[in-house]
């Protein structure tokens, strides 16, 4: 724990939403994910006047204060907001990439089928892909994951006739966390 007084702990956010004895009641300190993605919200929304969300960065060039030596002193980056479309250019000293994980479909499966869901895209598709909730369908959800197992009890809620199976590798569901952090 780096400052279990820090503002942006998960217990100070439960206090803040007067949520704290309501959530220390459940007597567990798993949260569920819409919960935890509020905290995540709710963490980020106190930086909103120093990050620009929504932006698309197109170039990236090296500035040199004197352009005879190869020693770059700033970053000239060029970005377009992703709703206005509009670009402007801002320069820093220091980058740091924070790009997130790309989603993957793993071989032997169809990398472009439309009933091949990544878990990323889950919530949008499914309901694309498996059109009437009282059908008799069939499906596979393949992972271990805490995303699988969302994805899993989203199809047994969602399609109470569906014949749905949990394929996993090794002999238990790994949580996507587990430490007292």
């Amino acid at each position: 724990m780096r400052d279990p007084q820090s503002h942006f702990t998960f217990l100070n956010y439960l206090h803040k939403k007067g949520r704290l004895a309501q959530f220390t009641n459940l007597d567990t300190f798993l949260p569920q994910r819409v919960e935890y993605a509020d905290y995540l919200s709710w963490c980020a929304s106190h930086f909103d006047d120093v990050v620009q969300y929504g932006q698309e960065v197109l170039q990236v060039s090296p500035r040199r204060s004197q352009p005879s030596k190869s020693i770059v002193d700033r970053w000239q980056i060029t970005a377009r907001d992703a709703k206005t479309r509009t670009t402007k250019s801002f320069s820093s000293r220091n980058i740091v990439l924070a790009l997130g994980g790309a989603p993957r479909i793993p071989q032997p499966f169809p990398q472009q089928h439309p009933r091949v869901i990544h878990s990323s895209s889950y919530a949008h598709c499914i309901s694309k892909v498996l059109t009437n909730p009282s059908a008799h369908y069939s499906v596979a959800v393949v992972g271990s994951g805490q995303s699988a197992a969302e994805c899993f009890h989203d199809l047994h809620a969602r399609y109470p006739n569906a014949r749905t199976r949990l394929l996993i590798r090794g002999d238990a569901l790994k949580p996507s966390d587990d430490s007292p952090l």
